[in-house]
């Protein structure tokens, strides 16, 4: 008896399921009837529109060329600046950039204020700048006989 209604069931659901899938594509065919046709763009207008990319061609550097032609310039990357470093700092002379400085001497372009135990002061036109001693030593003895 629960065989033959496990059979029941099952040939329910699945005469249920035909006819949902048959009101599924009834619906799909409603709505292909209603959607504009979708046209895309032909080759030819394809074609017609102007590429959003700028390309520039390179010219011969030579020394006839036309005057209205525009310039080549060659530009040639410089060294970077290293910073300016205090190496040492001894009596009222400090050590810059591999130069022995005293206060009122210039290191590029930048006059010395005030030399410090531990740091130098440096002005420019305009601006400031202290350079200290990365490490202290105190470990060095200078001895003059």
């Amino acid at each position: 008896m629960t065989f033959k209604l496990f059979q029941l069931i099952f040939i329910a659901l699945t005469c249920s399921l035909l006819a949902a899938q048959d009101n599924l594509a009834w619906v799909d065919q409603q709505i292909a009837a209603i959607q504009p046709k979708r046209a895309g763009i032909s080759d030819t207008k394809i074609s017609g529109i102007a590429s959003p990319i700028k390309y520039q061609e390179l010219q011969e550097d030579n020394a006839d060329s036309d005057s209205t032609k525009s310039p080549i310039v060659h530009t040639e990357l410089a060294e970077p600046i290293k910073p300016l470093k205090v190496v040492a700092i001894l009596n009222n002379s400090a050590l810059i950039d591999g130069q022995w400085l005293k206060v009122s001497d210039t290191v590029r372009g930048h006059k010395i204020k005030m030399i410090n135990s531990d740091n130098v002061l440096l002005q420019s036109s305009n601006k400031k700048l202290k350079l200290f001693i990365k490490e202290k030593n105190d470990k060095i003895k200078i001895q003059i006989n």
